[in-house]
């Protein structure tokens, strides 16, 4: 455990005779981000408190059209590797995967055309994710092939997580139901993920099965409660 030591002094500016005026205080953004993916064109799709989520210049941060203005309290987005959809959470536990183009190759991003929001629309799935019950927020990992999107839960203010891990297919369908975790490792590489189990000292590693096997227990020195796999997936860390 690295220990970090801050320590803080009190100083009080000397006192002149001529005020100095005081640098101007640029205003805060319009919109206060919660989480950004860059879609296929170059934009941005940032996902804001209030207006839903938006898409903006990557290079002047202006506004190019909005994406989902409904999407109101959605906070996590993963661009899926094959740039084809994104998957979008919400506070309430929700999580959709978007297309961001139709089966000819058109683009589906400007929020702002009819056809492509009611394409758009008919071709989104929405995954029956475990409830968070307002405690903890939507976290979102795709394979690396874009073939599976794995999700789980994670806690506000540090607290018990009962959410539990779940892994679906591309069209929806869920594979498994798995353990509550406080972290969720998917291989860079390979159809294989790693958690850590409720901050106790089991350790899920594997792949499910379809069958309820697949993934095997393994149990640690001690409680763990974060897991991240190497970039080269040929090591995993596992932290406290």
């Amino acid at each position: 455990m690295l220990a970090l030591l801050v320590t803080c002094a009190a100083f009080a500016p000397p006192q002149t005779s001529h005020s100095t005026p005081r640098p101007s205080v640029p205003r805060p953004p319009a919109l206060l981000p919660r989480d950004v993916a860059v879609l296929p064109d170059g934009s941005l799709l940032v996902l804001t408190g209030e207006a839903g989520a938006v898409r903006l210049d990557a290079g002047t941060g202006a506004r190019v059209a909005p994406f989902a203005p409904t999407l109101v309290g959605a906070v996590r987005a993963e661009l899926d590797p094959l740039r084809s959809a994104v998957a979008i959470g919400r506070l309430d536990g929700t999580v959709t995967i978007w297309p961001l183009s139709s089966a000819d190759g058109a683009a589906l991003l400007d929020g702002t055309d009819p056809d492509v929001r009611a394409r758009r629309a008919r071709a989104a799935i929405t995954l029956g994710t475990a409830d968070s019950e307002g405690r903890s927020y939507p976290n979102l990992a795709w394979t690396h092939d874009g073939g599976h999107l794995v999700t789980w839960q994670r806690s506000f203010f540090h607290g018990a997580v009962t959410s539990p891990v779940q892994v679906w297919t591309r069209a929806g369908e869920l594979l498994w139901h798995g353990p509550p975790a406080t972290d969720v490792a998917v291989h860079p590489l390979e159809n294989e993920l790693a958690l850590t189990v409720g901050g106790s000292k089991e350790l899920r590693f594997g792949w499910p099965d379809g069958r309820g096997g697949g993934v095997e227990r393994f149990e640690l020195p001690g409680p763990c409660t974060t897991v991240s796999f190497h970039p080269e997936g040929s090591r995993l860390a596992v932290g406290g």
